[in-house]
């Protein structure tokens, strides 16, 4: 009796529209964060790999960004020049890929050019010098990479913790 009720009420299509009513408001606060991360306009520098190597362990800097351990994270420091100043990072990448094994990431970063000693083309903000990527990434890499595409379907795909690439 209460489910013939339930079924034949506004309560499924009210729930269905406050469902796609998060699910936009979702969509578009993980865009815009996506969008400010984004550097795929940042201008071209020349850097300087100065070691490179593979972390178990990588943590993010952004409000969404959490802890991930057990993996194999390929790490690079470098530094770059500009206007007679030197800045040094390890930031090459927003969200470093977790490969299955040091050697992969290893081949990953051989595979890009990164290599100890190298003289690279990477990229710096042009809003403040003292950031500088070697690999850069838009808005729609960066919600692959992070997995928070997925938050867009409130409830469902939520993200809690990095998938393993």
């Amino acid at each position: 009796m209460i489910g013939s009720q339930f079924a034949f009420t506004n309560v499924p299509r009210n729930l269905l529209i406050i469902s796609l009513l998060f699910s936009v408001i979702g969509i578009s606060l993980i865009s815009s964060w996506a969008s400010s991360e984004s550097n795929s306009d940042w201008e071209p520098v020349e850097t300087e790999i100065l070691d490179t190597g593979v972390s178990s362990s990588w943590c993010g800097g952004g409000f969404f960004d959490g802890c991930s351990s057990d993996g194999h994270f390929p790490t690079v420091e470098f530094t770059w020049k500009i206007d007679g100043v030197n800045y040094v990072s390890e930031d090459y990448i927003l969200y470093p890929p977790n490969l299955s094994s040091d050697s992969k990431a290893n081949q990953w970063l051989e595979n890009r050019g990164i290599i100890s000693g190298a003289i690279i083309t990477g990229y710096v903000n042009p809003n403040d010098n003292s950031e500088a990527v070697l690999i850069k990434q838009n808005w729609f890499d960066i919600l692959l990479e992070s997995g928070y595409i997925f938050c867009g379907l409130p409830l469902l795909f939520c993200k809690i913790g990095r998938a393993h690439v």
